[in-house]
């Protein structure tokens, strides 16, 4: 689906002018960026989570980022997925901040954060 035919179809079913599609659109898209920016996940109840990923080059030390999408539960129905069929975890990162672990990937954790977890393990 195209951009023109996206507001299309949602200028039919919402029964509004085009301009405002546009708009909410792109304010859509500039809410999505601006939150993948600060670090946190964009989650749409009913559609799924879009969720900035970022690791270390292994031929460089610069980080390189993507974007995985995760569809919600409401949507796998939707699409005909089996209720028992894993969504498949997008392996060696880090499960609280979602960077790449260093060489080591044997922990679902970076070193950081398993640093603060067992940091506040202690402090209790």
């Amino acid at each position: 689906m195209t951009n023109t035919n996206l507001i299309e179809a949602l200028q039919e079913e919402c029964r509004t002018d085009r301009i405002k599609v546009e708009d909410f659109l792109n304010a859509f898209g500039d809410l999505c960026a601006d939150t993948l920016k600060k670090g946190e996940a964009f989650r749409v109840r009913s559609v799924g989570s879009f969720i900035l990923t970022r690791r270390l080059s292994p031929k460089s030390n610069k980080i390189l980022a993507s974007i995985v999408f995760q569809p919600s539960d409401s949507l796998r129905k939707r699409l005909g997925f089996p209720d028992d069929e894993p969504i498949r975890k997008q392996r060696g990162l880090c499960r609280e901040c979602g960077l790449r672990p260093g060489k080591v990937r044997i922990y679902d954790e970076c070193g950081e954060c398993l640093a603060a977890k067992s940091l506040a393990k202690r402090k209790r």
